[in-house]
């Protein structure tokens, strides 16, 4: 129990110490990710990982990146460790409907955005945006006889 106690206080404090090269971090990487740089985005976010490795919105980070590369297993891996770490994560929820929609897995995708309405409501724009997404997805998949 001691060691658990040791634990969770070096992380706490070291999160502490660590914030502002960590929001550093994040906010060069949402930089990098709207000039379409992903691979910039996910170097920078691997750094911020050293110094907080329990904050679930590097892991969404990383999964959007990974996203824009077209790397959609790496994507659902760093989506579902967010999950892992905050389950009720609206931005890595909707990560996951996107990694089911680019696998045309739609019943997955459904079952993300019925989670998102339960966790954010239907006004959300996590919500909003996979709902959006999925509609397009839908009308653009070809019919099969």
């Amino acid at each position: 129990m001691r060691f658990k106690v040791l634990i969770f206080l070096s992380f706490f404090f070291a999160s502490k110490a660590f914030a502002g090269p960590v929001d550093a971090y994040l906010t060069a990487a949402d930089r990098a990710l709207d000039k379409g740089d992903a691979v910039l985005a996910v170097d920078l976010l691997e750094h911020a990982l050293v110094a907080a490795p329990a904050m679930s919105e590097i892991y969404v980070k990383l999964g959007e990146s990974y996203l824009q590369l077209d790397r959609i297993e790496q994507a659902e891996k760093y989506f579902r460790i967010a999950v892992e770490i905050e389950p009720g994560s609206a931005a890595a929820i909707a990560g996951l409907g996107t990694v089911a929609l680019g696998r045309s897995d739609y019943a997955d995708a459904e079952a993300r955005l019925r989670r998102l309405s339960r966790v954010c409501g239907e006004e959300c724009l996590e919500y909003k945006a996979l709902s959006a997404a999925l509609s397009q997805s839908r009308e653009a998949a070809p019919v099969t006889p």
